[in-house]
């Protein structure tokens, strides 16, 4: 290892005075003159059944590799930081065990064996291993797409053709974090000598060949399995298979057992206890003459009753550490759990919603494998985005002028990677999340097979801050919109633009989506009447605009009965009528 590679791992820790010299390698962590720690962080979230928000928490080592269970001490505090940076942080320890010598509010004891208290924190400048990359930027000339106005009277047509025509549109896509997902399945059960299990838990409830068609499509039939999710949504661009990953048999473990030092056991499930489950496997394994190293995602199925949550997993992985995630007990033949584990290791963070009573719900996307268990599906738009699964058109402040209303045509998510929509209104002061629009339906040998049935053939939107491909950012599901229905993009507390689901196409297998962009007031003027602008994004133009008429000194327009009756009802009727009264006068003629 070179130098710099031997500083880089290394835990730096600053302490006021010089530490009494010891023979023992973990005095320092037990020190009340400990100030700061200058370490590589690792995010861990913990994802529980029921629950809106995820636990989270920083993991740091040092350089006697003893990990170390960092608390915020008010939530946010990690914000910004991501796994594989260099942080800065201040703080105090808290002890374990009994006349601990500090205490901190809200911690009553620790959590592990090392367990830090952050009242400070800050990502170090320049110490980044894996630098965000910015999404790629192509620019060209979509020839279906253009200016569109919305017949609902004389005018239109003609005002739609003075207007300008849209700029060459963006083609956006990012950096595809891996394309081999090449990953170990270790299934673990907790013995004593006899083969019983131990107490706190039980025996898994499968054995590793269930296991094995749950992860791999070669395996798994028609159903779902870690692979096809993976294969189907990536189009290939990510891919998990028997051949660059495998499900080892179920690994036995002791009922108690050390790890680098820190005592572990199966009666309980905290910080040191699954962590020191995975080393203790790797080292079974690795004894056994596996060649670890060749995975570089290890999934550790625990046993059943172990643990309270679902799953566990570093949101993040820069391959400087090992990208480890947990699986409960109850859902080793769960693919979805496992998929959205692993995904936290591409940086994938949740997928959530507004509930009715104004809260967010950090997973109630059901439309994406980020949000709540169990059920399979593909990730929502931004975050096929963000792994660099699907590319997308871009329309920002050049490509969508005030007035306009351009029209695309976009496939459904899962018949095309190059499908759906991102709006960056970057005209707006304060102008927002960047917000992404597409198409999903049900497909037969896709996870979307199972796609839930009020999102189904629906146009979605989300919005989303993310930006490139390490950003773990939330995404926010905004809307399902069956065809004639509307959303407003709001920014800064005014409406920005208008987004409609025109009408479905391709026998549902696209949809046609229309996006006007309001002026600053949302007003109309006589100039954008007279240039076929839609200022007001009303649908109108020109003269078949009210506000329009109103301001070029012309009459209100008498409203048709076509106008008023576009499925033709009224004037059906009506013609029924005249055709009945039309009898009736010659009936009464012929009896005269």
């Amino acid at each position: 290892m070179s130098p710099s590679s031997l500083l880089a791992a290394l835990c730096v820790l600053l302490v006021l005075r010089a530490l009494p010299s010891t023979s023992g390698s973990r005095l320092h962590l037990h020190t009340p003159k400990l100030k700061a720690l200058t370490c590589r962080a690792k995010i861990v979230t913990s994802d529980v059944l029921g629950e809106r928000k995820a636990k989270r928490w920083l993991e740091v080592r040092t350089g006697f590799n003893e990990r170390v269970l960092v608390l915020e001490t008010k939530p946010g505090d990690f914000g910004g930081i991501r796994s594989g940076q260099e942080v800065e942080m201040e703080g105090v320890w808290l002890s374990r065990g009994a006349g601990g010598w500090r205490a901190v509010s809200g911690f009553t004891s620790a959590q592990s064996s090392y367990t830090f208290v952050s009242t400070k924190i800050k990502a170090k400048k320049g110490g980044t291993k894996m630098a965000a990359t910015a999404a790629t930027v192509d620019t060209v000339q979509v020839a279906a797409d253009r200016p569109i106005g919305e017949p609902h009277g004389g005018g239109m047509v003609a005002a739609a053709a003075t207007a300008p025509a849209p700029i060459p549109v963006k083609i956006v896509t990012n950096k595809i974090f891996s394309r081999s997902i090449s990953t170990i399945v270790i299934p673990l059960a907790g013995v004593n000598p006899d083969g019983t299990a131990c107490t706190g838990t039980s025996l898994p409830k499968w054995d590793s060949a269930a296991v094995r068609r749950m992860v791999f499509q070669e395996l798994s039939g028609a159903n779902i399995s870690v692979g096809t999710t993976f294969n189907k949504c990536s189009f290939k661009r990510s891919v998990l298979n028997i051949t660059n990953s495998m499900v080892t048999e179920i690994v036995k473990l002791p009922c108690v057992g050390e790890s680098w030092g820190v005592p572990w056991s199966f009666s309980k499930c905290d910080f040191d206890d699954f962590n020191g489950w995975a080393d203790a496997a790797d080292a079974q394994l690795r004894a056994s003459g596996l060649p670890l190293d060749k995975y570089p995602y290890r999934v550790y199925m625990l046993p059943p009753a172990t643990c309270p949550f679902v799953g566990l997993g570093y949101v993040g992985c820069d391959f400087s550490y090992d990208c480890r995630s947990w699986i409960s007990g109850d859902f080793w033949a769960t693919p979805q759990v496992v998929v959205h584990e692993m995904s936290h290791n591409l940086f994938l963070g949740h997928a959530g919603a507004y509930t009715p009573d104004g809260s967010f719900d950090e997973y109630a996307d059901s439309g994406c494998l980020m949000g709540y268990c169990c059920h399979d599906r593909c990730p929502n738009l931004p975050h096929s985005w963000q792994l660099g699964w699907q590319t997308v058109k871009q329309l920002d402040e050049l490509s969508l002028r005030a007035g306009q209303t351009v029209a695309f045509n976009i496939s459904a998510q899962d018949a095309s990677p190059q499908s759906g929509l991102r709006l960056n209104a970057s005209w707006a002061r304060g102008g927002g999340d960047p917000v992404f629009v597409s198409f999903r339906r049900r497909s037969a040998g896709s996870p979307d097979k199972s796609l839930d049935l009020s999102l189904t053939g629906k146009v979605l939107v989300h919005t989303s801050p993310l930006a490139n491909t390490f950003d773990a950012a939330f995404t926010t599901f905004r809307a399902a919109l069956s065809v004639g229905q509307t959303w407003t993009g709001v920014a800064g507390g005014t409406a920005k633009f208008v987004l409609k689901y025109r009408r479905s196409l391709g026998g549902g297998g696209s949809a046609e989506v229309t996006i006007c962009r309001k002026s600053p007031n949302g007003l109309e003027t006589k100039a954008s009447c007279t240039a076929g602008l839609n200022y007001d994004c009303n649908g109108l133009i020109g003269t078949a605009d009210t506000a329009c008429r109103k301001l070029l000194g012309l009459r209100p327009r008498r409203r048709s009965l076509l106008a008023d009756d576009p499925a033709g009802t009224w004037a059906a009727a009506a013609a029924a009528s005249e055709q009945g009264q039309a009898s009736q006068r010659a009936a009464d003629c012929v009896g005269f």
